[in-house]
């Protein structure tokens, strides 16, 4: 990593990292890709950001629990949290949700715009819910309290999720169906249902999928937003 080496690339990072405006944000270490190579990927990404964090200690740190959020602000920190955006790393392992949960995994997303073992994605022709073993995974998800996240899932997921889930359910990065619609959008009902069992609903700031062309403004933006709350 270049960041352990140069004074300049470690300058040039945490400087990125200054203009986003955030201390605390996600980032996300399994997505869409080969199947094969998913858990490889998974690990080698992780182990790849953890080094950086590790290198930039007196500037960044881990965010493993809550604390560590309030902590970041505190000590003026810049704070990573590891999520997922699919399962598809954990393959028809259960075993791999701990493995991920030890180095670092927080928060995770059942599914991407397509299907995996767990359930459908949003983008699907058929679009139904949490398999059998998309069960299991959000029973264990809770049992090591990483948060279960349904942005991309299909719409039933969701509404599986909240039935099943002892935590809260979280859509981290979706847009309103009702202001605009999008495959990635989410339902008002689903929206309050998220928020009635303690969740939180983040709105993407996507042109393409917050606007019906490709351009968009912060007043678009905020429509989603008041439209949410």
């Amino acid at each position: 990593c270049e960041i352990q080496t140069s004074v300049e690339a470690r300058e040039q990072y945490l400087d990125f990292w200054a203009a986003s405006g955030v201390n605390v944000a996600c980032g996300t270490y399994a997505g869409p890709g080969p199947l094969d190579q998913a858990f490889e990927t998974s690990v080698t990404g992780i182990a790849q950001a953890r080094s950086i964090v590790d290198a930039l200690d007196d500037r960044m740190l881990l965010v493993l629990k809550a604390d560590d959020i309030e902590k970041a602000f505190r000590e003026e920190k810049f704070g990573l949290v590891i999520d997922f955006q699919n399962t598809t790393a954990f393959s028809d392992k259960l075993e791999r949700i701990d493995v991920f949960h030890n180095l670092g995994l927080r928060m995770c997303q059942l599914s991407y715009n397509i299907g995996t073992l767990v359930g459908e994605g949003c983008t699907e022709v058929h679009k139904s819910g949490l398999t059998y073993f998309g069960r299991a995974v959000v029973e264990r998800l809770n049992a090591l309290n990483i948060i279960v996240d349904v942005s991309h899932c299909s719409e039933q997921i969701g509404w599986d999720a909240l039935e099943i889930s002892s935590s809260p359910v979280v859509v981290s990065h979706s847009t309103s169906s009702a202001v605009c619609y999008h495959d990635r959008g989410k339902a008002d009902d689903l929206a309050k249902a998220v928020a009635d069992k303690g969740g939180f609903f983040g709105v993407v700031v996507v042109p393409g999928f917050i606007q019906e062309t490709t351009e968009a403004t912060l007043e678009d933006f905020v429509d989603h937003v008041a439209h949410l709350v």
